[in-house]
């Protein structure tokens, strides 16, 4: 079930996560507040073939849509028409074995949506194996409706259709969640997922069946637990970022690691990361792969970082485990709470390519 930003069922979620916090051991959860412009789809039709997917955060159409023939060509007046490509690139784990490139296919829908967009036309149809409203997860709005179609429409270009998306867009409040399970020094390791998106409610069980163990834990670091808002909003917020911003001064120096839940597995470069990443993986009995950050992104320390959850943790400058959701999370944290700063922080080096 996907869990959009700001929506009731969000806004539910995060009370019922708060209060499960509290019965997990972490007495004090504190809220902090970020405004967004919330994005609700009503209506999505691909005339005359009938219902569609609607892309995530593209403008809103009258109920009679617009209209135009179907063209890959990007001009003036058309209705854009893309076919967005399986992942055919790969990117390589810290053992150097190829890994199929989990941001392809984001990049290819936000050029076909730029490139459209740019050219005037009215309206876009991409077409994917698999539809899904927040396949584009950056939650930018952007200023042509679009919807996803899967490759059984056989759609062909000269061919008119109606492309019609009827949303609702709302200014409304979002909220992190922040506690701390405390540990014997002032260090922090984060523990952090979102509560909204397509895996937020199985994600956020794993964190809290976490925390229950951690606060039972005798911890050198205390854990920062951070349920965090806006994974789908990201041009209006994302609780991660936001989070570090506040906190730039006051926190962030304090934190010695971030564990964050979302798949699939990367690990910065820093030896006590990379080999706790592998021993959960191996312990949860998943294939132990860890993707190395191969974003270019030079806010982070090394140049690089990836396309989740975990990202700016380490644009912050933090050594960061970003881990699918497994039943060894507590144990994980504790590796990394237990470990001491100079030994998290302590890098590998690079010594092959990124892709191949």
């Amino acid at each position: 079930m996907t869990v959009a930003t700001g929506s009731p069922e969000h806004v539910a979620h995060v009370d019922d996560l708060a209060r499960r916090l509290v019965a997990a051991g972490v007495p004090r959860v504190r809220e902090e507040s970020i405004p967004m412009r919330r994005w609700t789809p009503r209506r999505c039709e691909l005339r005359p073939f009938g219902p569609a997917v609607p892309v995530a955060y593209t403008a809103r159409t009258g109920p009679e849509g617009v209209t135009g023939l179907l063209s890959s060509r990007a001009r003036a007046g058309v209705v854009g028409l893309a076919r967005i490509p399986s992942t055919e690139r790969n990117v390589l784990d810290w053992d150097g074995d190829p890994v199929p490139d989990p941001s392809l296919a984001q990049e290819e829908i936000r050029d076909a949506l730029a490139r459209f967009e740019t050219a005037g036309a009215v309206g876009a149809v991409l077409v994917v194996d698999e539809p899904d409203t927040f396949l584009l997860r950056d939650g930018r709005h952007r200023g042509i409706p679009a919807v996803f179609v899967g490759p059984d429409h056989g759609l062909r270009e000269g061919e008119e259709v109606t492309v019609v998306l009827e949303a609702d867009i709302d200014v409304v409040t979002t909220r992190n969640l922040v506690a701390l399970v405390p540990g014997s020094t002032l260090d922090l390791v984060a523990l952090q997922s979102a509560t909204d998106g397509p895996d937020a409610l199985a994600d956020n069980d794993s964190v809290l069946a976490a925390v229950a163990e951690l606060a039972r834990a005798e911890l050198t670091a205390g854990v920062l637990v951070l349920l965090t808002t806006g994974r789908l909003a990201t041009e209006e917020v994302w609780g991660v970022p936001a989070f570090l911003a506040e906190h730039r001064d006051d926190v962030v120096p304090r934190l010695s690691a971030a564990v964050s839940v979302d798949g699939p597995c990367f690990a910065t470069a820093h030896r006590a990361v990379l080999d706790c990443a592998r021993r959960a993986l191996v312990r949860a009995g998943a294939e132990p792969g860890v993707l190395r950050p191969f974003v270019p992104d030079d806010r982070s320390p090394d140049g690089r970082t990836w396309p989740g959850d975990g990202g700016p943790f380490w644009c912050a400058g933090v050594p960061t485990l970003q881990l699918p959701r497994v039943d060894t999370l507590g144990q994980a944290v504790r590796e990394l709470s237990a470990t001491p700063r100079e030994e998290v922080s302590r890098r590998v080096v690079l010594e092959t390519p990124l892709h191949r």
